[in-house]
């Protein structure tokens, strides 16, 4: 039968009370993303898992970021008789998941939506993680 939703005004306010909550928490999340991306846009010296990272926050895929590295030719040097070989996901998550030397924001924000896209983090264990970082 599905359950009844009580739709008096004190119901009313208290649903729009938890939505305002709800919309508060995402817009924070957002602006941590943003923020995120417009610092790694915007910074001097980049090396090459800065640009990764940065990919990967905008493309929220390794797939994605593999394709578009190889789509600009870049290649990973190889012990191997071509000496190259293009990005595969598994290189982009081994740099965003598994790269421990670096501890930065962006890497740490990074890791988090690779857990979360990877089904490792529920989107509320994701959200609760985003804002310890804000913090």
């Amino acid at each position: 039968m599905g359950f009844l939703v009580k739709l008096d005004i004190d119901g009313i306010d208290r649903q729009l009370e938890r939505l305002e909550r709800e919309k508060e928490t995402y817009l924070a999340v957002r602006k941590l993303l943003a923020t995120s991306i417009e610092e790694l846009e915007v910074k001097e010296g980049k090396d090459l898992k800065d640009e990764i990272i940065l990919m990967y926050l905008k493309l929220q895929s390794v797939v994605d970021v593999a394709a578009k590295l190889n789509e600009a030719g870049m290649r990973i040097q190889t012990d191997t008789h071509a000496g190259q070989r293009k990005y595969s996901s598994n290189d982009i998550t081994q740099i965003v998941y598994y790269d421990t030397e670096n501890n930065s924001k962006h890497f740490k924000i990074a890791r988090l939506y690779n857990k979360y896209n990877s089904r490792l983090l529920s989107e509320k264990e994701l959200i609760k993680h985003l804002l310890a970082i804000r913090s």
